[in-house]
């Protein structure tokens, strides 16, 4: 996972909708740098998820997410979003560097706050599970999130990353991106990293 958060990753996917629409996905990872959480008191590596979607050429959705990561692991100790929120993780867990076909764990789950204001309204819980999964031949790391609460649609929806991993942990280059919206909308898409 650690490899994920620390390489600079450009990936584009495709794939039609459960709507019957063809869809685009362009999805970049950036490591920002160091940075500190509580007060300084916290070193972190910030890490900037940022992802544009398109139904048939025209851009439906586009945000961009940062994860504040405690430095030197894959521990996620807190979320901002591009809208402005964000949220504290309670309980963040470490995966393994390494992992059999099937495993998997909890990462983060945090509540949501409109503004980053902790005393403020929290609108959603969030929160990310990781696995090893397989299609065929290939072996895949991903990382779902998953969205609940007045802000998610349809009451709920998940977003899922999978990265085809090897044995030695590289990751790439086949990718598959899975996004649902309650019950009303899913779209998985293959491609590229």
């Amino acid at each position: 996972m650690r490899a994920l958060l620390t390489t600079p990753r450009t990936a584009t996917a495709s794939g039609t909708g459960s709507d019957g629409q063809s869809y685009q996905l362009t999805y970049v990872v950036t490591p920002q740098g160091a940075g500190t959480l509580d007060g300084g008191a916290l070193p972190v590596d910030v890490v900037q998820f940022a992802s544009t979607l398109r139904a048939g050429g025209v851009v439906t959705s586009a945000a961009t997410t940062t994860w504040f990561v405690r430095q030197g692991t894959s521990r996620v100790e807190a979320v901002r979003r591009s809208d402005g929120d964000c949220g504290r993780a309670t309980a963040p867990s470490e995966p393994p560097n390494t992992a059999a076909l099937l495993a998997g764990g909890p990462l983060y789950s945090m509540s949501i706050f409109d503004g980053c204001s902790s005393g403020g309204f929290s609108f959603e819980t969030e929160t990310a599970t990781w696995s090893v999964e397989s299609e065929g031949s290939v072996a895949y790391l991903c990382v779902r999130v998953a969205f609940t609460g007045i802000g998610a649609p349809g009451g709920g929806a998940t977003q899922q990353l999978c990265v085809q991993s090897s044995s030695a942990g590289a990751l790439g280059p086949a990718v598959r991106f899975t996004i649902t919206q309650g019950t009303a909308f899913n779209v998985t898409l293959r491609g590229t990293l």
